[in-house]
Protein backbone atom coordinates (compact mmCIF):
# COMPACT_ATOMS: atom_id res chain seq x y z
CA UNK A 1 0.00 0.00 0.00
CA UNK A 2 2.90 2.04 0.96
CA UNK A 3 4.75 1.20 -2.11
CA UNK A 4 1.46 2.23 -4.85
CA UNK A 5 0.87 5.40 -3.16
CA UNK A 6 4.66 6.45 -3.62
CA UNK A 7 4.16 5.81 -6.90
CA UNK A 8 1.43 7.69 -7.43
CA UNK A 9 2.72 10.27 -6.07
CA UNK A 10 5.97 9.83 -8.23
CA UNK A 11 3.59 9.49 -11.32
CA UNK A 12 2.08 12.70 -10.27
CA UNK A 13 5.08 14.75 -9.59
CA UNK A 14 6.28 13.45 -12.90
CA UNK A 15 3.15 14.78 -15.17
CA UNK A 16 3.47 18.41 -13.54
CA UNK A 17 6.55 18.55 -14.44
CA UNK A 18 6.06 17.62 -18.20
CA UNK A 19 3.29 20.77 -17.67
CA UNK A 20 5.66 23.18 -16.67
CA UNK A 21 8.01 22.16 -19.28
CA UNK A 22 5.33 22.21 -21.94
CA UNK A 23 3.85 25.44 -20.83
CA UNK A 24 7.65 27.09 -20.39
CA UNK A 25 8.15 25.66 -24.06
CA UNK A 26 5.10 27.44 -25.38
CA UNK A 27 5.67 31.09 -27.12
CA UNK A 28 4.06 34.21 -25.61
CA UNK A 29 1.42 34.21 -28.91
CA UNK A 30 0.22 31.28 -28.13
CA UNK A 31 -0.76 32.07 -24.43
CA UNK A 32 -2.18 35.50 -25.61
CA UNK A 33 -3.99 33.67 -28.32
CA UNK A 34 -5.34 31.07 -26.09
CA UNK A 35 -6.83 33.65 -23.73
CA UNK A 36 -8.21 35.86 -26.43
CA UNK A 37 -10.10 32.61 -27.11
CA UNK A 38 -11.35 32.05 -23.73
CA UNK A 39 -12.65 35.24 -23.69
CA UNK A 40 -16.91 35.54 -24.03
CA UNK A 41 -17.77 36.53 -28.10
CA UNK A 42 -19.38 39.90 -28.28
CA UNK A 43 -20.78 40.99 -31.36
CA UNK A 44 -20.70 44.76 -31.81
CA UNK A 45 -22.14 47.02 -34.56
CA UNK A 46 -21.39 51.02 -34.98
CA UNK A 47 -23.05 53.51 -33.78
CA UNK A 48 -24.37 55.58 -36.45
CA UNK A 49 -26.43 52.14 -37.72
CA UNK A 50 -28.30 52.56 -34.57
CA UNK A 51 -26.69 49.68 -32.60
CA UNK A 52 -26.64 49.67 -28.35
CA UNK A 53 -24.28 48.34 -26.27
CA UNK A 54 -25.13 47.29 -22.93
CA UNK A 55 -25.29 44.36 -20.52
CA UNK A 56 -27.75 42.32 -22.76
CA UNK A 57 -24.99 42.06 -25.56
CA UNK A 58 -25.67 44.01 -28.85
CA UNK A 59 -29.56 45.32 -29.82
CA UNK A 60 -30.06 46.73 -33.51
CA UNK A 61 -32.42 49.36 -33.14
CA UNK A 62 -34.77 49.91 -36.10
CA UNK A 63 -35.65 53.50 -37.64
CA UNK A 64 -39.18 54.27 -37.69
CA UNK A 65 -40.27 55.20 -40.83
CA UNK A 66 -41.57 59.19 -41.06
CA UNK A 67 -44.84 59.40 -43.02
CA UNK A 68 -44.24 62.47 -43.60
CA UNK A 69 -40.87 62.72 -44.89
CA UNK A 70 -41.74 64.77 -47.68
CA UNK A 71 -42.41 68.15 -45.39
CA UNK A 72 -39.17 69.85 -43.53
CA UNK A 73 -37.56 67.83 -40.75
CA UNK A 74 -35.17 70.71 -38.49
CA UNK A 75 -32.03 68.23 -38.43
CA UNK A 76 -31.71 68.02 -41.83
CA UNK A 77 -33.00 71.67 -43.07
CA UNK A 78 -29.64 73.53 -42.05
CA UNK A 79 -28.83 77.14 -42.83
CA UNK A 80 -26.63 76.16 -46.40
CA UNK A 81 -29.50 74.84 -47.41
CA UNK A 82 -31.80 77.01 -47.05
CA UNK A 83 -29.49 79.85 -48.28
CA UNK A 84 -29.36 77.95 -51.62
CA UNK A 85 -32.87 77.57 -51.63
CA UNK A 86 -33.30 81.24 -50.86
CA UNK A 87 -30.87 81.83 -54.21
CA UNK A 88 -33.06 79.62 -56.08
CA UNK A 89 -36.73 81.32 -54.71
CA UNK A 90 -35.75 84.86 -55.75
CA UNK A 91 -33.19 84.60 -58.52
CA UNK A 92 -35.41 83.14 -61.30
CA UNK A 93 -38.36 85.43 -60.69
CA UNK A 94 -35.94 88.48 -61.39
CA UNK A 95 -34.87 87.20 -64.46
CA UNK A 96 -38.37 86.85 -65.84
CA UNK A 97 -39.49 89.81 -64.48
CA UNK A 98 -36.34 91.69 -66.40
CA UNK A 99 -36.92 89.80 -69.52
CA UNK A 100 -40.61 90.23 -69.67
CA UNK A 101 -40.55 93.68 -68.69
CA UNK A 102 -38.29 94.80 -71.31
CA UNK A 103 -39.77 92.29 -74.00
CA UNK A 104 -43.42 93.33 -73.51
CA UNK A 105 -43.71 97.15 -73.12
CA UNK A 106 -42.52 100.27 -74.51
CA UNK A 107 -38.72 99.95 -74.70
CA UNK A 108 -39.53 96.71 -77.33
CA UNK A 109 -41.62 99.48 -79.95
CA UNK A 110 -38.91 102.47 -79.42
CA UNK A 111 -35.88 100.37 -79.58
CA UNK A 112 -37.04 96.63 -81.35
CA UNK A 113 -33.31 96.07 -81.62
CA UNK A 114 -31.48 97.15 -78.65
CA UNK A 115 -34.02 95.78 -76.49
CA UNK A 116 -32.67 91.91 -76.90
CA UNK A 117 -29.66 93.15 -75.92
CA UNK A 118 -31.02 94.60 -72.59
CA UNK A 119 -33.51 90.87 -72.28
CA UNK A 120 -30.32 89.23 -72.39
CA UNK A 121 -28.52 90.68 -69.65
CA UNK A 122 -30.47 88.30 -67.43
CA UNK A 123 -28.62 85.50 -68.85
CA UNK A 124 -25.46 85.80 -66.77
CA UNK A 125 -27.00 84.72 -64.07
CA UNK A 126 -27.78 81.46 -66.22
CA UNK A 127 -23.66 81.45 -67.27
CA UNK A 128 -23.20 82.20 -63.73
CA UNK A 129 -24.90 79.16 -62.59
CA UNK A 130 -24.04 77.24 -65.18
CA UNK A 131 -19.98 77.58 -64.51
CA UNK A 132 -20.56 77.43 -60.93
CA UNK A 133 -22.10 73.46 -61.74
CA UNK A 134 -19.06 72.88 -63.90
CA UNK A 135 -17.00 73.98 -60.93
CA UNK A 136 -18.23 71.84 -58.43
CA UNK A 137 -18.64 68.93 -60.17
CA UNK A 138 -14.56 69.21 -60.90
CA UNK A 139 -14.21 69.50 -57.02
CA UNK A 140 -15.77 66.02 -56.83
CA UNK A 141 -18.54 67.80 -54.72
CA UNK A 142 -22.59 67.29 -54.57
CA UNK A 143 -23.88 69.44 -57.88
CA UNK A 144 -27.68 68.38 -57.23
CA UNK A 145 -27.96 71.84 -56.25
CA UNK A 146 -26.12 73.61 -58.59
CA UNK A 147 -27.73 71.90 -61.38
CA UNK A 148 -31.20 72.07 -59.78
CA UNK A 149 -30.75 76.08 -59.62
CA UNK A 150 -28.97 76.74 -62.86
CA UNK A 151 -32.27 74.69 -64.65
CA UNK A 152 -34.28 76.99 -62.73
CA UNK A 153 -32.60 80.36 -64.49
CA UNK A 154 -32.39 78.99 -68.03
CA UNK A 155 -36.31 78.02 -67.59
CA UNK A 156 -36.74 81.49 -66.48
CA UNK A 157 -34.72 83.05 -68.82
CA UNK A 158 -36.30 81.58 -71.78
CA UNK A 159 -39.70 81.57 -70.33
CA UNK A 160 -39.15 85.23 -70.37
CA UNK A 161 -38.03 85.79 -73.60
CA UNK A 162 -40.76 83.62 -75.30
CA UNK A 163 -43.52 84.71 -73.28
CA UNK A 164 -42.55 88.56 -73.06
CA UNK A 165 -42.46 88.75 -76.89
CA UNK A 166 -45.73 86.80 -77.65
CA UNK A 167 -47.42 89.39 -75.59
CA UNK A 168 -45.64 92.11 -77.12
CA UNK A 169 -46.67 91.14 -80.30
CA UNK A 170 -50.14 89.78 -79.47
CA UNK A 171 -51.60 93.09 -77.53
CA UNK A 172 -49.01 95.90 -76.33
CA UNK A 173 -47.59 96.48 -79.98
CA UNK A 174 -51.09 97.76 -81.37
CA UNK A 175 -51.53 99.80 -78.43
CA UNK A 176 -48.19 101.58 -78.84
CA UNK A 177 -48.21 101.67 -82.55
CA UNK A 178 -51.75 103.40 -82.98
CA UNK A 179 -50.75 105.82 -80.11
CA UNK A 180 -47.78 106.58 -81.99
CA UNK A 181 -50.00 107.78 -84.67
CA UNK A 182 -52.42 111.11 -84.95
CA UNK A 183 -56.07 111.07 -84.01
CA UNK A 184 -58.59 112.69 -86.35
CA UNK A 185 -62.04 113.91 -85.66
CA UNK A 186 -65.45 114.36 -87.70
CA UNK A 187 -63.72 113.14 -90.73
CA UNK A 188 -65.94 112.78 -93.99
CA UNK A 189 -65.14 110.51 -96.31
CA UNK A 190 -66.30 112.31 -99.57
CA UNK A 191 -63.71 114.96 -98.16
CA UNK A 192 -60.49 113.29 -97.39
CA UNK A 193 -58.46 110.96 -99.20
CA UNK A 194 -55.99 108.37 -98.44
CA UNK A 195 -53.18 110.08 -98.64
CA UNK A 196 -54.64 112.82 -96.15
CA UNK A 197 -54.70 110.15 -93.26
CA UNK A 198 -51.45 108.39 -93.97
CA UNK A 199 -50.19 108.87 -90.08
CA UNK A 200 -54.17 108.71 -89.02
CA UNK A 201 -54.53 105.78 -86.13
CA UNK A 202 -57.83 106.44 -84.70
CA UNK A 203 -60.50 108.48 -86.45
CA UNK A 204 -63.73 109.96 -85.89
CA UNK A 205 -66.29 109.99 -88.78
CA UNK A 206 -68.71 112.41 -89.19
CA UNK A 207 -72.65 112.16 -88.82
CA UNK A 208 -73.89 110.43 -91.93
CA UNK A 209 -70.62 108.05 -92.49
CA UNK A 210 -72.05 104.91 -93.62
CA UNK A 211 -70.29 101.23 -93.22
CA UNK A 212 -71.27 99.69 -97.04
CA UNK A 213 -71.60 96.06 -95.72
CA UNK A 214 -73.18 94.88 -99.15
CA UNK A 215 -69.68 95.87 -101.29
CA UNK A 216 -67.56 94.03 -99.50
CA UNK A 217 -64.88 91.54 -100.84
CA UNK A 218 -62.57 88.80 -99.35
CA UNK A 219 -59.32 87.29 -100.46
CA UNK A 220 -58.56 83.79 -98.86
CA UNK A 221 -55.02 83.17 -98.53
CA UNK A 222 -54.50 80.53 -95.06
CA UNK A 223 -57.36 82.92 -93.72
CA UNK A 224 -60.22 84.94 -95.33
CA UNK A 225 -59.30 88.68 -95.70
CA UNK A 226 -62.88 90.94 -95.34
CA UNK A 227 -62.90 94.35 -96.18
CA UNK A 228 -65.82 97.06 -97.16
CA UNK A 229 -65.62 100.71 -98.27
CA UNK A 230 -67.01 104.03 -96.25
CA UNK A 231 -69.51 105.97 -97.80
CA UNK A 232 -71.73 108.49 -97.66
CA UNK A 233 -75.72 107.02 -96.66
CA UNK A 234 -77.71 107.87 -98.72
CA UNK A 235 -78.09 107.59 -102.77
CA UNK A 236 -77.30 104.83 -104.65
CA UNK A 237 -74.24 103.15 -106.67
CA UNK A 238 -70.68 104.38 -106.34
CA UNK A 239 -70.66 108.40 -105.09
CA UNK A 240 -67.26 108.95 -104.37
CA UNK A 241 -64.12 109.42 -106.89
CA UNK A 242 -62.29 106.92 -104.83
CA UNK A 243 -62.85 104.56 -102.21
CA UNK A 244 -59.72 105.15 -100.09
CA UNK A 245 -61.04 104.10 -96.33
CA UNK A 246 -61.83 100.43 -95.97
CA UNK A 247 -63.17 98.31 -92.70
CA UNK A 248 -61.46 95.21 -92.94
CA UNK A 249 -61.50 91.90 -90.49
CA UNK A 250 -60.01 88.62 -90.46
CA UNK A 251 -62.06 85.39 -90.46
CA UNK A 252 -65.56 86.86 -90.54
CA UNK A 253 -66.98 86.46 -93.96
CA UNK A 254 -67.08 84.07 -96.80
CA UNK A 255 -65.59 83.77 -100.02
CA UNK A 256 -69.11 82.81 -101.57
CA UNK A 257 -70.55 85.55 -99.78
CA UNK A 258 -68.14 88.55 -98.98
CA UNK A 259 -71.08 90.37 -97.03
CA UNK A 260 -68.62 92.73 -94.41
CA UNK A 261 -69.74 91.13 -91.11
CA UNK A 262 -66.63 91.82 -89.04
CA UNK A 263 -65.81 94.35 -85.83
CA UNK A 264 -68.76 96.06 -84.89
CA UNK A 265 -70.84 96.48 -88.15
CA UNK A 266 -73.97 95.84 -86.34
CA UNK A 267 -73.59 98.77 -83.97
CA UNK A 268 -75.75 101.76 -84.76
CA UNK A 269 -73.60 103.91 -83.12
CA UNK A 270 -70.37 102.77 -84.32
CA UNK A 271 -68.68 105.55 -86.61
CA UNK A 272 -65.00 104.98 -85.54
CA UNK A 273 -62.14 102.98 -86.58
CA UNK A 274 -59.10 101.79 -85.27
CA UNK A 275 -55.82 101.43 -87.60
CA UNK A 276 -55.21 98.24 -88.96
CA UNK A 277 -51.85 97.39 -87.56
CA UNK A 278 -50.57 94.08 -88.59
CA UNK A 279 -48.12 94.63 -91.34
CA UNK A 280 -48.65 90.74 -92.44
CA UNK A 281 -52.33 90.96 -93.01
CA UNK A 282 -52.17 94.61 -94.69
CA UNK A 283 -50.99 92.91 -98.10
CA UNK A 284 -53.84 90.81 -98.15
CA UNK A 285 -56.31 93.38 -97.24
CA UNK A 286 -55.18 95.17 -100.09
CA UNK A 287 -55.31 92.46 -102.43
CA UNK A 288 -59.00 92.10 -101.69
CA UNK A 289 -59.56 95.69 -102.10
CA UNK A 290 -58.33 95.50 -105.57
CA UNK A 291 -60.65 92.57 -106.52
CA UNK A 292 -63.79 94.96 -105.00
CA UNK A 293 -62.45 97.68 -107.35
CA UNK A 294 -62.97 94.91 -109.97
CA UNK A 295 -66.26 93.97 -108.80
CA UNK A 296 -67.90 96.87 -107.88
CA UNK A 297 -65.96 99.15 -111.34
CA UNK A 298 -64.80 101.72 -108.23
CA UNK A 299 -61.46 103.39 -107.49
CA UNK A 300 -59.35 102.88 -104.24
CA UNK A 301 -56.08 105.02 -104.84
CA UNK A 302 -54.99 105.26 -101.48
CA UNK A 303 -56.46 102.59 -99.34
CA UNK A 304 -56.39 102.86 -95.72
CA UNK A 305 -57.94 100.03 -93.77
CA UNK A 306 -59.13 100.45 -89.97
CA UNK A 307 -61.18 98.18 -87.59
CA UNK A 308 -64.63 99.72 -87.51
CA UNK A 309 -66.23 100.51 -83.30
CA UNK A 310 -67.97 102.91 -81.61
CA UNK A 311 -64.88 104.25 -79.54
CA UNK A 312 -61.67 103.66 -80.70
CA UNK A 313 -59.74 104.98 -77.63
CA UNK A 314 -61.33 102.56 -75.62
CA UNK A 315 -60.72 99.62 -77.91
CA UNK A 316 -56.76 101.09 -77.89
CA UNK A 317 -56.95 100.99 -74.20
CA UNK A 318 -57.93 97.49 -74.14
CA UNK A 319 -54.94 96.43 -75.86
CA UNK A 320 -53.13 97.53 -73.19
CA UNK A 321 -55.44 96.52 -70.50
CA UNK A 322 -55.04 93.15 -72.10
CA UNK A 323 -51.44 92.88 -72.22
CA UNK A 324 -50.58 94.69 -69.21
CA UNK A 325 -53.50 91.45 -67.18
CA UNK A 326 -51.13 88.99 -69.30
CA UNK A 327 -47.81 90.56 -67.74
CA UNK A 328 -48.86 90.14 -64.40
CA UNK A 329 -50.30 86.94 -65.09
CA UNK A 330 -47.57 85.49 -66.27
CA UNK A 331 -45.06 86.79 -63.15
CA UNK A 332 -47.84 85.21 -61.02
CA UNK A 333 -47.53 82.08 -62.05
CA UNK A 334 -44.18 81.78 -62.83
CA UNK A 335 -43.33 82.66 -59.33
CA UNK A 336 -46.08 79.92 -57.92
CA UNK A 337 -44.49 77.34 -60.15
CA UNK A 338 -40.62 78.19 -59.37
CA UNK A 339 -41.38 78.26 -55.45
CA UNK A 340 -43.16 74.28 -55.82
CA UNK A 341 -40.23 73.16 -57.29
CA UNK A 342 -37.58 74.92 -54.78
CA UNK A 343 -39.94 73.10 -52.01
CA UNK A 344 -39.63 70.05 -54.18
CA UNK A 345 -36.06 70.29 -54.43
CA UNK A 346 -35.59 70.90 -50.90
CA UNK A 347 -37.35 67.98 -49.25
CA UNK A 348 -35.97 65.81 -52.58
CA UNK A 349 -31.70 67.34 -51.49
CA UNK A 350 -31.55 67.03 -47.99
CA UNK A 351 -31.27 63.42 -48.43
CA UNK A 352 -27.36 62.10 -49.08
CA UNK A 353 -27.13 60.12 -52.06
CA UNK A 354 -26.58 56.75 -50.31
CA UNK A 355 -30.17 56.62 -49.08
CA UNK A 356 -32.72 58.52 -49.02
CA UNK A 357 -34.50 57.27 -45.48
CA UNK A 358 -31.31 56.76 -43.53
CA UNK A 359 -29.71 58.46 -41.00
CA UNK A 360 -27.24 60.85 -41.40
CA UNK A 361 -23.57 59.36 -39.87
Amino acid sequence: MGFSSSKETATGYGAYDQNQQQESASPAWMKKTNEECSKPLTLSMPVQYGARHGGTGMEVRRRTQSKSHVFFERWRVNGPLLMKAMICLIVPPLIFFWTTSFLSFYTHFKYPKRVWAIAFLAAIPVILAAFSTLRTKQQGLDIRWAAGSTMLFLVAFLAGVLLGDMNYLVNLHHFYFVSSLKSYSNIKPADVSGAQLMDAGRVQFAEGTKLMIDMGMSFTMGGTYCVAPLGVSGGGGPALASYDLWAVGKDCCRSDNPTFACGQYQNVKALSGLRQTNEAERLYYALAVQQAEAAYDISARHPIFFHWVEDADATMQQYFNKGFRAWVFMIFVHMCLNAFAVVIMINVFKYSHRAMFCDEP
